[in-house]
């Protein structure tokens, strides 16, 4: 198996950008980048 198991960039990006525009935003925002940053697996 050489399947893919983490997020590129790009696709961080695009789910930074549907999470749309909420009381939460700048919290949902930090928390997908920290989870980017650190590691997070798919």
């Amino acid at each position: 198996m050489n399947e893919r198991r983490d997020l590129a960039a790009r696709e961080v990006e695009r789910l930074i950008t549907a999470t749309g525009v909420s009381p939460t935003e700048a919290r949902e925002h930090c928390l997908i980048l920290v989870m980017f940053r650190h590691g997070l697996r798919v």
